[in-house]
């Protein structure tokens, strides 16, 4: 089921982008910073950090190596503590 436009909620997506929200903020990065070099638009970011859009893997290592970890980091449910 679809709202505004917004797939329905995807618990997994949430928690990644959950993870990648708090190693962005933990490495003092905004959203245009981790853009640049990623391929990624902001909007896409914002999206996935909300939880209402699934990185691909290609996004997913381009993401983790801006901010000098390993994927599994925002995959892992231990990564953010």
């Amino acid at each position: 089921m679809k709202i505004l436009g917004f797939p329905a909620s995807d618990p997994e997506a949430a928690r990644v982008g959950a993870r990648l929200k708090t190693w962005r903020t933990r490495r003092e990065l905004s959203l245009d910073d981790l853009a640049k070099g990623t391929g990624l638009t902001i909007e896409q970011l914002r999206r996935a950090e909300a939880g209402r859009e699934r990185l691909s893997a290609e996004a997913l290592t381009a993401v983790s190596r801006k901010l000098g970890l390993p994927r599994w980091a925002l995959m892992s449910d231990t990564s953010a503590t």
